[in-house]
C-alpha cells in the first residue's frame, strides 16, 4: 500500500505529453461473491491511466525484428529524454526505465512515447534512493551492486537506463548482458554471471559486446552511448547533457529544440491532490470484515471435512 501511495502521489506531480497521465485511484464497489462472474466478494484497488493504443516499446521492437533503424531509435529517445526530464524537474526518479515500461500511442498519427510504470519511483523530497530496484540488464551499476547502507543519484541511474534502452533499440540486445569470451547471454541469477555483468559494466565493454554482424555506431552515436553508459555516475552524462548532444538534436526543428532545452521550474503545482486516508481506511475495514467473516465461518464449521 505504501508503494502504491508513493506511485500515485508522485505521478500526480507529472503532466507531460511523454509521461503516461494518471487520472484516478479508488476502490471497486463490493460485489456479492459469484462463481459465474468469478467475483469473490472483495473490494479491489484500481488505478486509471491514459490509454496508449500501440502497446509497449518492447512489443514494437518484437514486431520490427528486434531492432530499429537509427532514425526511429532517435525519435523514441528524444521523447523518452524529454518526458523523463520533466519528471526529474519535479523531483521524481523513475528507477525502472526499460522498453517494457514505455508505452506507445499512435492515435494522433505520430507514434508518441509515454513513460509509464512509476511503481518503483522515488521523489527527491523523500530521501536519496537506497534500494536495489529495477531490471538488472537496464539497471545502473551503482544500483545493481548497491552495498548495504549505500545511496545513489536517481537522476544518473535513470540516464544509464535510458542509454541501455537506446542500445537495445539499435542493436537488439542490452549493452552488457553477454560474456566477453563466447558472447552467450548472462543469467544474472547465477552468481558468476552476475559478477561478470558487473565486470562488463566496470570496464565499459558495450562496444566489444556488440552482436556479430552488427555495424558499430558512428562517432556521434558512439560518443552519446559512451557518455550515458559510464560506470562512474559522476562521469556519466546528465539528461541535460544528452539533450545538448548533436546526435540527440538531429531532426528537431528550431522551435522544437527550444522547447526541449527550456529549463522547467522544479516546483509546480501537481495536477491533482489525493487524500489516501479515506481509501486506506476503507481498505483496512474491508480486510477486517473479511477476516471476521472467515472466523465466523470457521466457528460455524463451514470448512470442516
Amino acid at each position: 500500500m505504501l508503494r502504491l501511495k508513493r506511485e500515485v502521489t508522485n505521478q500526480c506531480r507529472l503532466l507531460h505529453t511523454h509521461v503516461c497521465r494518471f487520472f484516478e485511484v479508488g476502490l471497486t464497489a463490493e460485489q456479492p461473491a459469484s462463481a459465474e462472474t468469478r467475483l469473490d466478494g472483495r473490494e479491489r484497488l484500481y488505478l486509471v491511466f491514459e490509454f496508449a493504443d500501440s502497446g509497449t516499446l518492447q512489443q514494437h521492437l518484437a514486431r520490427s525484428g528486434g531492432r530499429l533503424d537509427e532514425t526511429w531509435a532517435r525519435w523514441f529517445m528524444q521523447q523518452l529524454v524529454f518526458g523523463l526530464a520533466h519528471s526529474h524537474a519535479r523531483g521524481v526518479f523513475n528507477r525502472d526505465i526499460k522498453p517494457e515500461n514505455l508505452l506507445l500511442d499512435g492515435s494522433s498519427g505520430a507514434m508518441l512515447l509515454k513513460v509509464s510504470d512509476f511503481g518503483l519511483c522515488k521523489a527527491c523530497s523523500e530521501s536519496l534512493p537506497n534500494s536495489r530496484v529495477g531490471s538488472p540488464v537496464y539497471m545502473a551499476p551503482e544500483v545493481l551492486d548497491l552495498q548495504h547502507g549505500g545511496r545513489y543519484d536517481g537522476r544518473k541511474a535513470d540516464v544509464f537506463s535510458c542509454g541501455a534502452t537506446l542500445f537495445q533499440m539499435l542493436f537488439g540486445v542490452p549493452p552488457y548482458n553477454r560474456h566477453p569470451a563466447d558472447k552467450r547471454t548472462l543469467d544474472h541469477r547465477n552468481h558468476a554471471d552476475f559478477k561478470q555483468l558487473i565486470d562488463n559494466m566496470r570496464h565499459e565493454r558495450w562496444l566489444a559486446l556488440l552482436p556479430s554482424g552488427v555495424e558499430p555506431p558512428g562517432p556521434e552515436l558512439a560518443g552519446l552511448l559512451a557518455g550515458m553508459l559510464r560506470f562512474d555516475p559522476n562521469q556519466r552524462m546528465s539528461l541535460g547533457d544528452v539533450k545538448r548532444h548533436a546526435w540527440y538534436q538531429k531532426g528537431l526543428s528550431a522551435d522544437a529544440l527550444a522547447v526541449v532545452l527550456a529549463d522547467e521550474p522544479p516546483n509546480q503545482e501537481p495536477q491533482a491532490q489525493l487524500d489516501f486516508t479515506y481509501i486506506m481506511d476503507r481498505w483496512r475495514r474491508a480486510k477486517a470484515a473479511q477476516q471476521a467473516r472467515y472466523e465466523e465461518e470457521v466457528e460455524a464449521g463451514v470448512y470442516d471435512d
